[in-house]
């Protein structure tokens, strides 16, 4: 499902559990919908654990450091060229003699708040680039469509929404049910909490029983 065809559906929803409850649904803008979508997107990472996305870095000869996202949560990989890097602890690294060479080692710090990848050896040439493979931390609001996990674009305003991420469609439920939750608490209606953890385990049983749930989504514009 096209992410703005699941903000239309949720709006609808929770219009609906309203006109049942004999609520007056509230105004629900733009930027409070990318909250939210944060937060169930978030769980579904943190549940399934089904995206990865990967990094690009060029690399530069002399430099061993080299700034991440802050979308990066959990790194799976890391390769330069045909060589898969091995991840060591920064005290490993600390204690090694200053080297260069064709990095087969990294490690992972903090840099005046920004995270870091640190190779070892010390890159001694530029021929191929860096891809790093990692699992995307979701659970953030971003108005930025420059950076992956980001939401949607509020254009010029501020407040026109052109999102079009791709979601898988086995979610397409978890997610509608995740977004209108957060508009209700759970004794004002049990019935949608319910549901979102009876969906959520569903979803867990099928993938423990081998089934495959590919998470590929399509950022940008």
């Amino acid at each position: 499902m096209l992410l703005q065809e699941l903000v239309d559906a949720f709006k609808k929803k929770y219009q609906l559990e309203c006109f049942k409850l004999s609520i007056k649904p509230m105004l629900i803008g733009d930027k409070l919908t990318a909250l939210m979508l944060s937060e169930v997107v978030g769980d579904i990472q943190k549940t399934f654990g089904v995206m990865q996305l990967s990094l690009s870095k060029d690399i530069v000869v002399g430099t061993d450091k080299y700034d991440l996202t802050s979308s990066v949560m959990e790194i799976e990989n890391v390769k330069i060229g045909t060589t898969t890097l091995v991840k060591k602890s920064v005290e490993w690294l600390q204690e090694q003699n200053a080297q260069s060479g064709n990095p087969v080692y990294y490690t992972l710090i903090n840099q005046n708040a920004i995270p870091q990848i640190w190779l070892y050896p010390n890159p001694n040439s530029a021929d191929n680039g860096m891809i790093i493979y990692y699992k995307p931390n979701s659970n953030y609001y971003s108005p930025s469509s420059t950076e992956a996990g980001d939401f949607g674009d509020y254009g010029i305003a501020g407040t026109e929404f052109s999102g079009n991420t791709v979601f898988p469609a086995q979610y397409d439920k978890l997610m509608l049910l995740g977004l209108v939750k957060q508009l209700f608490a759970q004794q004002q209606n049990q019935d949608i909490h319910i549901n979102y953890e009876k969906e959520k385990s569903l979803l867990l049983v099928k993938q423990f029983n081998g089934e495959k749930f590919d998470y590929d989504p399509e950022w940008g514009e």
